[in-house]
């Protein structure tokens, strides 16, 4: 199966920034007519469980949270993480040491995630 073929699915990718744009290029050639693009805290995946009204950068540079979407039906095919290590705060949540600001908020952008792309 080609990645184009998985159109109404939704792919999540997570990373550095160095890990990041490499795909995001990829994404391009594989998806020249749409655009990644910021989404704001009003798109449907930050609401879709939890609502949240801000995402915590999980330690990085700054958070950013992109998508590729639908021009026509607004839908999220990509959803791309950057500088908020999410998978780190999933690991480490039970850790007494890691900072729970953090990884409460993880958590929330994980289910929102998982709740958007099973009802999307």
């Amino acid at each position: 199966m080609e990645i184009r073929e998985w159109a109404g699915s939704n792919l999540h990718l997570a990373g550095r920034p160095v890990q990041i744009r490499p795909t995001a290029e990829r994404i391009k050639k594989i998806l020249p007519e749409y655009e990644i693009k910021p989404l704001p805290l009003t798109y449907p995946i930050f609401h879709s469980y939890f609502d949240l009204d801000g995402v915590v950068q999980v330690p990085g540079v700054a958070p950013l949270m992109q998508g590729v979407t639908y021009e026509k039906g607004g839908g999220l095919m990509v959803f791309l993480t950057r500088n908020c290590d999410l998978g780190d705060a999933w690991e480490w949540i039970n850790d007494s040491r890691y900072p729970a600001q953090y990884g409460g908020v993880a958590y929330k952008v994980g289910l929102n995630v998982i709740t958007y792309a099973m009802n999307h």
